[in-house]
């Protein structure tokens, strides 16, 4: 029904009751209400007319330290969330509950003390910032050509001056009051980037209106009056509206004609309609993309339907890619690139540019989502552009606080898991790349003075969402080599392994494994070794062939109800993966998709030995791995150096019982390995020697092994072979080979090294014009006579030869027929 409720939370739980006689109060004459019934000691989150009426533009309020509603979280239409469960306020009331304490006290205070001091003494956060807030940034971009007046008609203003943010300060400084142009938002602020606006009798109007404030009521509207822009920045604040929206559509509606641009009055009318509740109102609420809609005015400035910040695309290229491929939309704070064109903030990217701006955007955006989500201030990053030491003192005080091992790694990681989750939930909902797009009267008609419209590619749009691509770029021309700090080869080195897990203080160990392994007799094998050394262990055998979220919580509770404190994996990449993963959970909270992507995780795994019974994955070797989400038909792949086993065991004894097709299809996978990392864009020397070396031994050793299982020189050098691909690989990387195959495993549940062996000529011939010096290469060393042919003969006949191998290993030859069998 039509009920508002409040709800009250408290150290005695939560409390729901109706509050019609709250019904479109603007959220002022709550906050006094909500005083008068609970005091000023409590916090209020309510939604004024706007959120009621579900008003796309509309917000949650949320009380400063004298109660007043001058806090929102604004952006999004989160009132109109709220509203739709019938929500008009939240009180909460701390009284009689205990504060949350940090896991490290000591740790804590001394990196929070370290972090004030490098705050008070940074340029922008202890003097910029407290002095003139955060409209100082005005001048900035006017300066520029960056600051879209007048309907975003030029990038900048002569009367820019009169609304920026030291004309703001000394208005407010000469008309007085306690916190006038210095105050913080919240209690324990060490920034104090706020203030207070009073009108010319000294009564308070708002808060100190926002550089996104005094530009969207302002210089966007021709309105330079802060007088009118503060009280415009109240009415929002009232009713519940995001300024920037707000202040977007009123342009629009003096596109339309339907205001004259700077009609300050016509402005503050058109506002008041809205907390009316009239239809005209309820229009005027419902967003500038709406609005613009209905008027038929095509320059609006969205993205996803949000309106877009103080900051012109066109002249701040960087901050277009933000816009364009922002979840939420045209969103400044989701990648603020502001300082990658100031020179101070990494990478450095010239504003009116077109390369790397993706890389500026991209390095901001995953940066901004690990903020937000830490509950630091936003501003606290700026303290870094001139106190580098503020990014440390920061991850120290979160360690401090948790009691994890917060670096720069995984604070990154961090970021790239909310994006991830949030492009996921836009997917989910419908949207594609192509609402990753700027509106198009951007990318023609060019902005003054500089005269630029936005064209950064739409190619390098996409790569803005490619963490890989990001991470690798920002460490262009580094090589990140990783291997086992041990490896044990040979016959009989399995023998071996419960000597290396009592070296690692291992007291009792649980074995993954699969149920095939079991039924050959390997696992007896490996346990007779325990026992004989008196190792205790566990069991867990249910991973499947592509293991799955599912088998890595079965295997992570045998874990804890055993007590196990160390982890050998054994058998191919499916026991490998699976125990990675079971080890990433044992010391790191939550769930195995929280850990996607690069560099996520914190702890280090418990100790793990990989004992390898198949020649293919290389898993031994890696720091990936790949974990099935049946939900949703995907493979998640999981890469970070902590998850490289302390020792690989490649013992061929432990190889001789896989059948020809298995021999076949883990073989093909090792051979894809080899050949992707030594074509790979990554490629170096390192990697180079590892994967010519197992092409070597693959192509010798595979069509033996597939023949006579028990060739325990086969056997050998193929455990040989897929050990120095995983290397390989583990530097180089791999390609889109291996992208089809996961796809294939995740919707079909196909064997994966198969559908590497299907997929790799196919893959080989496209990329031939690339790469063909190097396939060349590859088929001198599968033995092709190169006697009269080019270079790119030559390479084809390297496809040739795959092609003809896969036949004769029994592989299949089409994606039908290998889900037939």
């Amino acid at each position: 029904d039509d009920t508002l409720y409040q709800i009250v939370i408290d150290a005695d739980g939560a409390t729901i009751t109706p509050c019609n006689e709250y019904r479109m109060l603007g959220n002022y004459d709550l906050a006094d209400k909500i005083k008068a019934a609970f005091g000023d000691k409590v916090a209020l989150m309510s939604i004024g007319q706007a959120g009621e009426q579900l008003l796309a533009n509309s917000t949650i309020a949320v009380t400063d330290p004298e109660f007043r509603p001058t806090r929102h979280a604004a952006r999004g239409g989160g009132g109109a969330v709220m509203g739709s469960k019938g929500i008009k306020a939240i009180i909460v009331n701390p009284a009689g509950a205990p504060i949350r304490q940090p896991a490290n006290p000591e740790a804590f205070k001394k990196a929070n003390r370290s972090l004030i001091d490098a705050l008070k003494s940074s340029h922008y956060t202890g003097e910029g910032l407290p002095a003139y807030g955060t409209a100082m940034v005005a001048d900035i971009t006017n300066e520029m050509g960056a600051f879209p007046a007048l309907g975003a008609s030029q990038g900048n203003w002569e009367h820019t001056e009169k609304i920026s943010g030291p004309a703001l300060a000394a208005l407010e400084n000469e008309r007085g009051g306690e916190g006038a142009a210095t105050h913080g938002c919240h209690t324990g602020c060490m920034i104090r980037c706020s203030g207070t606006y009073r009108n010319k009798k000294g009564e308070f109007v708002t808060k100190q209106p926002e550089y996104e404030t005094v530009w969207s009521h302002g210089g966007y509207c021709g309105i330079h009056d802060l007088d009118a822009i503060a009280l415009l920045d109240r009415m929002d604040d009232d009713f519940g509206l995001d300024t920037i929206d707000m202040g977007c559509t009123i342009g629009i509606l003096m596109q339309a004609g339907e205001l004259e641009m700077g009609d300050a009055e016509g402005a503050i009318a058109a506002v008041a309609e809205i907390g009316k509740g009239t239809e005209r109102g309820q229009l005027l609420g419902s967003g500038t993309a709406s609005v613009a809609k209905h008027f038929g005015v095509e320059r609006a400035p969205v993205v996803k339907g949000q309106a877009m910040a103080a900051y012109d695309p066109r002249a701040l290229k960087g901050m277009g890619v933000t816009y364009a491929t922002s979840p939420m939309g045209a969103d400044h704070t989701a990648g603020h690139t502001l300082a990658n064109h100031l020179h101070v903030a990494d990478p450095h990217v010239d504003a009116l540019a077109t390369d790397n701006q993706w890389l500026a955007s991209a390095v901001a955006q995953i940066s901004g989502a690990a903020f937000d989500a830490t509950g630091f201030c936003v501003f606290v990053a700026f303290g870094s552009f001139d106190k580098p030491e503020t990014v440390k003192y920061v991850l120290d005080s979160m360690s401090g606080f948790t009691g994890v091992n917060w670096n720069e790694n995984n604070f990154a990681a961090l970021g790239m898991r909310i994006l991830r989750m949030e492009r996921d939930f836009n997917t989910r909902s419908g949207m594609t790349d192509k609402d990753d797009r700027l509106p198009e009267w951007m990318m023609t008609e060019p902005l003054p003075p500089h005269n630029h419209v936005f064209d950064v590619p739409e190619e390098d749009l996409a790569r803005v969402h490619n963490h890989t691509d990001v991470i690798l770029t920002m460490y262009e021309g580094v090589t990140m080599a990783f291997a086992p700090p041990m490896a044990l080869l040979g016959e009989g080195v399995c023998r071996l392994v419960p000597d290396n897990l009592a070296a690692l203080g291992v007291t009792k160990a649980l074995i993954v494994t699969d149920v095939g392994v079991a039924k050959v007799g390997l696992l007896k094998i490996l346990t007779d070794f325990m026992d004989a050394k008196f190792m205790p262990y566990a069991i867990y055998d249910g991973t499947e062939p592509n293991p799955s979220v599912d088998n890595v919580n079965s295997g992570l509770e045998v874990y804890r109800t055993e007590d196990c404190d160390g982890i050998v994996s054994l058998g191919g990449g499916s026991p490998h993966d699976c125990a990675k993963a079971i080890g990433i959970l044992v010391n790191n909270p939550g769930s195995i998709h929280d850990y996607q992507g690069l560099f996520a995780v914190s702890n280090m795994l418990p100790p793990l030995m990989a004992v390898t019974t198949t020649s293919g994955t290389g898993s031994e070797a890696t720091f990936a791995t790949v974990i099935s989400d049946h939900e949703r038909h995907q493979k998640m792949v999981l890469a970070d150096p902590k998850l490289l086993p302390l020792v690989a065991v490649n013992d061929p004894l432990m190889t001789c019982s896989m059948p020809p097709h298995i021999t076949a299809g883990t073989g093909m996978d090792a051979l894809t390995h080899a050949i992707e990392a030594y074509i790979s864009k990554l490629s170096n020397p390192y990697s180079d020697g590892l994967a010519l070396q197992a092409i070597r031994l693959i192509v010798e050793s595979l069509p033996r092994a597939y023949k006579v299982g028990s060739d325990m020189e086969a056997r050998s050098n193929m455990c040989y072979g897929q050990y120095c691909a995983g290397l390989a690989f583990n530097s180089a990387q791999l390609g889109n080979t291996h992208s089809l195959a996961h796809a294939l495993g995740a919707i079909y549940n196909l064997p994966h090294g198969e559908c590497n062996a299907l997929m790799l000529p196919y893959v080989m011939r496209k990329n031939l014009p690339a790469v063909s010096k190097k396939m060349a290469e590859v088929a001198r060393i599968l033995g092709a006579d190169g006697s009269g042919l080019s270079e790119e003969q030559l390479a084809e006949q390297a496809v040739v030869f795959i092609e003809q191998l896969n036949r004769n290993l029994g592989i299949a030859s089409s994606i039908k027929e290998l889900a037939g069998r």
